[in-house]
């Protein structure tokens, strides 16, 4: 009994690739002006394009923040201007087929210094050499 020969199995006319991330972004923690990266790959990146959202609005690239890639590159980590969701998007440019990756953010780590008030004694004037000096400092930040 011979056996038949069969060609190899193809995607029938008009159907679509599913776009698969084989990498996505996700939650990290991050320091205050240090730099990061969220990854985003797909299996097959022909013909797709990238694009980066932060709370759902899409990211311009800047000096400090930019789309190296797919990926989201940040020069500089800013507790204020990072902080939110981000989410990837792939399109298929010719099929207009999207995905989008779960949201990630960052925990930004920081410090901010703040002022340092003389408690003993009351004034500098007061001061002796070799003599106990009290200090109250304010530090802010969030460093868990």
């Amino acid at each position: 009994m011979a056996c038949a020969h069969q060609p190899p199995s193809r995607r029938p006319v008009g159907s679509r690739a599913t776009i698969l991330f084989t990498k996505e972004p996700y939650s990290q923690d991050a320091l205050h002006g240090r730099s990061a990266i969220l990854r985003c790959e797909v299996a097959e990146p022909a013909n797709v394009a990238f694009e980066w959202l932060q709370n759902g609005l899409p990211i311009q690239d800047t000096e400090q923040r930019f789309k190296e890639g797919s990926n989201l590159q940040f020069i500089a980590i800013d507790r204020h201007r990072d902080a939110g969701e981000f989410q990837c998007v792939a399109r298929n440019v010719l099929t207009g087929e999207e995905a989008r990756t779960a949201n990630a953010s960052f925990n930004i780590k920081w410090l901010e210094t703040g002022s340092v008030l003389l408690r003993q004694p009351t004034s500098t004037a007061e001061i002796q050499p070799s003599s106990m000096v009290v200090l109250r400092c304010h530090i802010d930040g969030h460093p868990r």
